[in-house]
């Protein structure tokens, strides 16, 4: 490094991320100390603390002892900074090149640095890895030029101190009009067009728009002021002075719009131009830019500033609706599963029909989503009749179909004596409302007539009846399982007959008694659920649901279940 020694600063850091920021402000204020505009450092200070980063981060990898030396001084015009560390680094073809995802929190740096310097270079030797970055930058007047040219910068730099103590004393009101703008606000766009009206009252600005991050562009969300013609998205892949706030999370300063690139967005939009990133803690959110008129002077430090403070109050805003609109859907989650809760416990009987030689028993223990399960016994002619059945899905779409059922059922009394026949008319008359909401149910359905030992059942698509005999076995009839209600308008459900004898016990059950413990075993879960069922031989019809909602439990474990579990036995003692 040439440069004469009272420009050239040396200084050592231990391998610790901690220390970047220190180390960067130091190089920031010898560097102004020496002459280099604050908008100059502003420019380069991304790429110093990537730089520094990456060789502590890769360079000192493994080595805890190691040290990073940074050595910045100056080269006629130029800006020379060198960043040693004790590793070895040769870059990729891809490296300085803007990673697929342009937000990811990795890859970015060599871009960032490759930004912000000119000239890039590496260097491999024994001792270690030095990055080599070299830019020209411009110096201001130095106190040896003439008196002349001293007097008018110092006229201009009053007038420049006397702006930036209006912009400063105006910030303080405006500040005020923020937070109880905020206050007031419930989404960011009611925000940003009276704040960005309260901006012009201070700044006199030509023209500012508030661009947000979508789908990998940044979309114009408002603009205010003499608005040039601007496109709508901008992509973040292009190289444009808001992609780079944003990208580099850096305030971008241009002396003149009209000095952008061609295909900025903002060329020719005005005079000098900043640009600052929205963001919200580590949340890239969009940008805010404020153009000033032609031959106006470029941003000082306390207009920046204002600029900063206004798109944080961006930031907030974001947050808090998004926060608002969360606490909302909450609530709105919350009050819906309640409203299904109540559905769905006034879809169980309250008490079962008296019959001296069946006994019942039920329950319905409800998932954390409460779902449409359900199960019925009510008395009919000749018998009794019984409905277990679980409409697909959760919440009040669920609850709701399975109550349509239910009503549906109840209504053809007249049919019971044929399971078959009533499931077939029940799908034909409800299957204009399930398509509507995009459900389907399954059922099992059985009539268990006075004084015969036997069931009669039909099933659309639901769970095999089990049937506990009174010597222990366990019978699983499957029947002629059609499909569930609410697919086909042709569909015709065939009625089963299988025998109940004294001390036999149907257990009509959901999937959500036997879809549970270890993933690899779901598929064993029916069998499993016959055992269980044997293992309560000699239960009455209380005792077997408990035993069996137990077991369903153990055989969770710590994990809560995801569906519901409904189970109903019939026993019959005599």
């Amino acid at each position: 490094m040439n440069a004469s020694p009272e420009e050239v600063l040396e200084l050592r850091i231990r391998p610790e991320l901690e220390a970047v920021g220190p180390l960067a402000g130091r190089i920031g204020r010898h560097l102004e100390s020496c002459g280099l505009e604050p908008s100059g450092w502003q420019a380069l200070e991304l790429g110093v603390v990537e730089a520094v980063s990456n060789a502590i981060v890769h360079g000192c990898r493994g080595r805890s002892d190691g040290t990073v030396v940074v050595r910045i001084g100056w080269i006629g015009d130029e800006v020379d900074l060198e960043v040693r560390d004790p590793g070895c680094f040769v870059p990729g073809p891809r490296w300085g090149e803007l990673p697929e995802d342009p937000l990811a929190e990795h890859g970015r740096g060599g871009f960032l640095i490759k930004q912000a310097f000119a000239s890039v270079a590496h260097h491999n030797d024994g001792a270690g890895h030095t990055l080599k970055l070299r830019t020209p930058v411009g110096r201001l007047a130095r106190e040896s030029t003439r008196v002349v040219e001293a007097s008018v910068e110092t006229a201009s730099v009053d007038a420049m101190r006397d702006a930036e103590l209006t912009i400063a004393n105006e910030t303080v009101s405006g500040l005020r009009f923020l937070v109880s703008l905020l206050a007031r606000s419930t989404t960011l766009s009611e925000l940003i067009r009276p704040a960005l009206g309260r901006l012009h009252e201070i700044e006199r600005y030509s023209f500012a728009c508030v661009r947000m991050v979508r789908r990998a562009h940044l979309e114009l969300e408002r603009g205010h002021g003499a608005a040039p013609e601007l496109v709508h998205a901008l992509s973040l892949g292009e190289d444009a002075v808001e992609t780079r706030a944003i990208l580099t999370l850096g305030v971008q300063r241009i002396e003149e719009a009209d000095t952008l690139p061609d295909g900025d967005p903002l060329r020719g939009a005005g005079g000098p131009v900043v640009v600052v990133p929205i963001c919200f803690e580590d949340e890239r959110l969009g940008t805010l830019a404020v153009v000033r008129g032609r031959g106006e002077p470029m941003f000082g430090t306390a207009a920046v500033a204002l600029v900063q403070t206004i798109a944080e109050f961006f930031g907030v805003a974001w947050a808090t609706a998004q926060l608002q609109a969360r606490e909302r859907d909450l609530e709105v989650t919350a009050h819906e599963l309640t409203v299904a809760a109540e559905m769905q416990t006034r879809l169980l009987p309250e008490s079962f029909p008296p019959r001296g030689d069946v006994r019942f028993s039920g329950a319905c223990r409800s998932a954390k989503a409460v779902g449409g399960d359900f199960y019925d016994v009510f008395a009919v002619e000749g018998g009794t009749f019984v409905v277990i059945a679980d409409a697909m899905g959760k919440g009040v779409p669920a609850a709701f179909v399975a109550s349509v059922l239910r009503c549906a059922i109840r209504a053809r009394t007249h049919q019971a004596g044929d399971p078959g026949l009533l499931l077939t008319e029940v799908n034909r008359q409800i299957i204009g409302d399930l398509l509507a909401v995009d459900v389907f149910i399954t059922a099992l359905v059985a009539f268990l007539p006075s004084g015969a030992r036997e069931v009669r059942m039909a099933s659309a698509g639901h769970c095999p009846l089990m049937i506990r005999r009174a010597a222990g076995e366990v019978d699983v009839v499957e029947g002629d399982s059609g499909l569930p209600l609410g697919l086909s308008l042709e569909i015709g459900y065939t009625t089963h007959t299988a025998g109940l004898g004294r001390g036999d016990a149907a257990v009509f059950f959901t999937d959500g008694l036997y879809e549970v413990g270890p993933a690899e075993e779901l598929h064993l879960g029916l069998d499993w659920l016959r055992a269980t069922v044997g293992r309560t031989g000699g239960r009455d019809a209380d005792d077997t649901v408990v035993e069996l909602l137990e077991a369903t439990r153990e055989r969770a474990g710590a994990g809560a279940p995801s569906d519901d579990r409904t189970l109903l036995v019939c026993e019959r003692v005599a």
